[in-house]
Formats: C-alpha cells, structure tokens, sequence
C-alpha cells in the first residue's frame, strides 16, 4: 500500500495558527493598559479561531461519514481533561474557584465545540448543503438576541462557529489549496492583508468596540448601541472572515518547513499553554518583567517559545494517555 503523501500547507497553517492562539492570550494581559496589544490581540482574534474550524472541517469527513464514535468520544475526554488541568491550576494559584462540566466560556470551549460540530454533521449531512449552510449562517446571525444561549456546553459558540465547520466539511482540501494558490488570489491577498492591518492599526479605538463579536459567546446587548444591528454586523463578520480565510491560506508556505512537524501537534498547545500563561503572569509577575524588557518583543519571543515547547512530543503522551479511554465494543 502506498503512503499518502503528507501535505504540508495545513501542518504549516497550524502552527501559525496555534502560535497566534499563544500569542493572543498573551496580548490579552496588556489591552487594558496598551493600544498596540489592543490592536494585536483584536487583529488575531478576527480569524485564528474560524480558521482552525474551518480546517477541522476539511478533515473531518472520515470521522463524519463513516461515524467514528469513538474518534468523537476522544473529544469528550479531552474536553473533561483540559477542565480538570485548569481547575487544578486555578486553585493552586487562586485557592478560590469553582468547577463545572457543564458552563464553559474559557479555552476548553473549542474542544466541546468539535465534538458537537462531528456530533451535529452525522445527523444532518443527508441535507442539502446549500440549505443546511444557508440555515447554519441564519441561526448564527441571529442567537445573538437570545441571552439565554450562553455558555451552557458551549452551545452559543458552536452555534456561532458551525458555518466555518460545515463549509470545510463540503470543500476538498486540495480544492481550496488550487483555488487559493492562484497568483491573483495571492496578490489580492497581500493587497487585503495590508489593508486591513492599516484599519486595525489607525481605527483600533471605533472597532474595539465590537470585541465581543468576535468570541461567538457574547449576545449582542453587549454591542450597546449596536444591538439592533448585531444580525448584520454578524454577516458582515463573515463574510470579512472567509476573505481572511483564504487570504491566509494563499499566503501559507506549502513546501515542508521547520513549522511542519510541530504543527502536527497543535492540539497539545491548546490544550496545556494557558496554564503557563497564567503561572507566567501570576506567580513570576509576568508584566512587571515585560515591562522591565522595555518591548512587547520579548512577549512575542517568549510566545514563540512556549509554543515551540509545548509541541514537542513529549507532551503528547499525556494526551494519548487520554486518548486511551476508549468506549466499550458492540457486541
């Protein structure tokens, strides 16, 4: 049998991915008190997380067509593993928290919403894609007025999320890589790169605002002013996300990189680097060295390493040891 031949585009994109994951946690300590961070922290959070659903998506047809359970139940488990770590965590350096499987608006978010995302599909592939896409985008544009969908299992951001998720499961990878790899789909991407830098950099104090647009968990009164108008901005959102999408794919390297194979093991830094970032920041004092550096250099630097670190295998063994749960056989 002759191996598949690995494309590395998408192990590439990963790492970026996760490092801007890294790096925005990063950049959230500092956007009370800096408009750089401000402006970085806004800026990733636009697409790095529908970006990584949406290249979920692409690969989850095997799990979604041929009903891996098991495959889905592992989300599950790591799900309740990353609570766990984190409550742990939580109390060692708060002493006071509290534990709950069932409320979720902190990073094990995404881990629920995968499984729900394979969980949802299953049922619904059968449909026609152009209409369950189409409801998808409709009921995520407006759950927004409804206060009650919240952070219970995570159900306002898969809701929110899921169009990203849907659109990778009915696009062919190697489609999307043709498609964006096109020179003027790259030059056009360069071009929407620089100009949408430019607006984050010199209009960061008007689109701040909407920062709670961009986390799926937030209704729309806490856009103020703009709620009547949460629907259409939640459109308008997508729409400036897909063009994000394929602006960033067209600029990812596709030849094997050093990024390659760390990328491979995106899931291990999810799961383990907010730990160190709050060890960083409450028990070593994480601003005051930042700001004894004098740049937010050293931040970025320091980003890069931990997600550097945390890709190595060794701490992949701590998830597959996770991964070991396994639901019993039918009979």
């Amino acid at each position: 049998m002759v191996k598949k031949e690995r494309i590395f585009i998408w192990d590439n994109l990963k790492f970026i991915l996760i490092f801007l994951v890294v790096l925005g946690h990063f950049a959230d300590f500092h956007t009370a008190t800096s408009l750089n961070m401000k402006r970085l922290f806004l800026y990733i959070y636009i697409f790095h997380m529908p970006l990584f659903i949406f290249i979920s998506g692409l690969f989850s047809k095997k799990t979604i067509n041929e009903k891996r359970y098991k495959k889905i139940f592992e989300y599950l488990i790591l799900y309740i593993g990353m609570k766990i770590l984190f409550f742990i965590v939580d109390l060692i350096i708060n002493k006071d928290t509290s534990f709950s499987l069932i409320s979720e608006g902190g990073l094990p978010w995404f881990i629920l919403a995968i499984m729900w995302f394979n969980l949802i599909t299953i049922f619904l592939n059968k449909l026609n894609p152009k209409y369950l896409l189409t409801v998808s985008i409709i009921l995520a544009c407006f759950i927004g007025y409804d206060a009650s969908i919240n952070d219970t299992l995570a159900i306002s951001r898969t809701i929110v999320y899921y169009p990203f998720f849907l659109s990778g499961y009915y696009l062919d990878p190697s489609k999307v890589v043709n498609f964006c790899k096109q020179k003027k789909i790259q030059i056009l991407s360069v071009i929407f790169i620089i100009i949408s830098l430019i607006l984050c950099f010199f209009l960061i104090k008007s689109i701040y605002q909407f920062r709670p647009l961009l986390t799926g968990r937030n209704p729309f009164h806490t856009l103020g002013k703009y709620e009547p108008y949460g629907c259409i901005l939640r459109f308008l959102y997508y729409i400036g996300v897909s063009i994000f999408i394929i602006s960033i794919i067209a600029l990812t390297p596709t030849k094997e990189t050093i990024a390659s194979n760390l990328g491979q093991r995106s899931i291990q830094v999810y799961m383990l680097h907010w730990p160190m970032i709050q060890i960083f920041y409450q028990v070593f004092d994480g601003k005051a060295f930042l700001k004894a550096s004098g740049t937010y250099v050293t931040m970025v630097q320091i980003a890069l390493l931990l997600t550097i670190f945390l890709s190595l295998k060794i701490f992949e063994k701590p998830i597959n040891v996770l991964k070991t749960i396994k639901l019993k056989e039918k009979d």
